[in-house]
């Protein structure tokens, strides 16, 4: 009997005596990340029937597949496991925060607030300089004097234009 090597299945020999005993020559685990591992085991018997007996066998190869034995695995196969692990845990940070912010704002909209309300954190407002250059014949053209220099303010001062002539006026 054998099985395709797909994710989670098991290829193999299986002899399925009369005497409801399973023995097996060989068997190839296939995990989610296509990874094969070989393992031995000689048989599995003392069941009633085939059925029974081919179910426990089962169950028994299931059981060994979720094992992980860290010490036989390689360093490629350790680094994928850790990359799996990290991305589990950020992916477990991130749905526990979202349920915890949807019950605070259930709970803040059933008191009839809205929580950025209760919590003064609507989002950090930045703050804009105003701007104290203009161009002298283009007055949509400002600059507030933080940052990079414009190209027609550097075109002004090349041209012998006094900064002070294109100061916006305090009103």
């Amino acid at each position: 009997m054998s099985i395709s090597k797909m994710p989670g299945f098991v290829s193999g020999i299986f002899y399925i005596g009369v005497t409801a005993e399973i023995r097996l020559i060989q068997i190839e685990t296939c995990d989610s990340g296509n990874r094969y591992l070989t393992n031995r085991i000689e048989s599995v018997s003392g069941y009633e029937n085939s059925a029974a007996c081919f179910a426990a066998f089962i169950k028994k190869q299931e059981e060994r597949m979720t094992t992980v034995n860290l010490n036989e695995m390689s360093l490629d196969e350790l680094k994928a496991l850790r990359k799996d692990v990290d991305a589990a845990i950020k992916n477990y940070e991130s749905r526990k925060k979202k349920a915890a912010l949807a019950e605070l704002e259930a709970k803040a909209a059933e008191l009839g607030f809205n929580l950025n309300d209760l919590t003064g954190s609507g989002g950090r407002s930045r703050k804009i300089n105003p701007p104290k250059f203009r161009h002298p014949e283009n007055p949509e053209l400002t600059w507030s004097g933080r940052g990079r220099q414009p190209d027609w303010y550097k075109e002004q001062i090349s041209a012998g234009r006094d900064p002070e002539d294109m100061k916006i006026a305090k009103s």
